[in-house]
């Protein structure tokens, strides 16, 4: 399975007509965009749609300068699938997931809602070959951390 994750846009439609040709030109099973689609709610056009007009399936994740709700829009919207607290099965590979941060401005959510999130979301995917974990925000105690204030 060939999969593009992409994270971090900020509502950079010229990035995301980019990515959404390599996707199409590498023939990819499943785009994965990892949160902050947008900026703080605010740029929203043209984000998505370079990847759906290409008849791409695509997963989304809120970051946090997006809220749950708006992702739930935009998955309703463009007919693709959010996964924050929730699930998709693709080739008989699970995705799970949970959007948000710890910090930022829209989205934030305590340590215990990341897991109810994941933990619940998990259980639709348990019994699959293999799982793949989607987040906006990185693993505590990973590298990344050293790149970044919040702890």
């Amino acid at each position: 399975m060939k999969i593009l994750a992409v994270g971090d846009l900020h509502g950079d439609s010229g990035f995301a007509r980019r990515m959404a040709e390599k996707a199409a030109e590498e023939a990819v099973d499943l785009v994965i965009l990892c949160g902050d689609l947008t900026y703080a709610e605010t740029k929203l056009d043209y984000i998505l749609g370079p990847f759906v007009n290409r008849k791409l399936k695509v997963a989304i994740v809120p970051g946090n300068h997006e809220s749950a709700a708006t992702a739930d829009f935009l998955a309703q919207k463009y007919g693709i699938v959010n996964l924050h607290g929730a699930y998709l099965k693709h080739m008989n590979i699970g995705f799970f997931g949970c959007g948000g941060g710890n910090t930022g401005p829209v989205h934030k959510l305590h340590e215990s809602e990341i897991f109810y999130n994941l933990n619940r979301a998990h259980k639709g995917v348990k019994d699959a070959r293999k799982r793949v974990m989607v987040t906006h925000v990185h693993p505590s105690g990973s590298l990344m951390e050293g790149f970044s204030n919040f702890v």
